[in-house]
């Protein structure tokens, strides 16, 4: 298990994606949200990942050998052509996620990863994932449910309710 508690925090300009939400396409995430993305520093971020991989993505295909009895997947190809599926992925993961002011982990890889508020990422979960680049893991302390985020642009997300 894991706990926000035991983790070390860095500065969000040490922050390596902090591009995505300061300056891309004339996009600028106002400085109150900023606020709340709160990036781990390197031995965190490995721990939040080796804690996600292990127990939540047991084997290759996402949640299929996990804590999970209940999974689901959602298509995302092509969302930023497809006009109202920005809205469409925002209310299925508002459908199945925490309450919104649940901390969430986002882990990209061994050495990036966030604590943001549920709420955030939805506000904001496309520039937190880019399509066809990231694949991202994201979960909170109760370990009772998880997204993973693939690169082959699909959502896929467990629950143990």
């Amino acid at each position: 298990m894991i706990s926000s508690r035991h983790l070390e925090f860095i500065q969000f300009d040490e922050f390596p994606l902090r591009w995505r939400f300061i300056g891309v396409k004339d996009f600028k995430m106002p400085d109150h949200h900023l606020e709340q993305i709160r990036p781990l520093e390197v031995e965190s971020a490995a721990r939040v990942a080796d804690v996600g991989h292990q127990v939540l993505l047991k084997g290759g295909v996402p949640f299929e050998q996990s804590l999970f009895p209940r999974s689901e997947t959602l298509d995302i190809r092509d969302w930023r052509l497809i006009p109202g599926s920005e809205k469409r992925v925002k209310k299925w993961l508002f459908q199945r996620g925490p309450a919104f002011k649940t901390p969430v982990y986002l882990s990209w890889d061994e050495s990036v990863a966030v604590l943001v508020s549920w709420k955030i990422f939805i506000r904001y979960w496309s520039h937190f994932y880019y399509s066809t680049s990231d694949d991202l893991l994201i979960f909170d302390d109760s370990m009772s449910w998880a997204f993973y985020f693939s690169a082959r642009e699909e959502i896929f997300f467990g629950s143990s309710r």
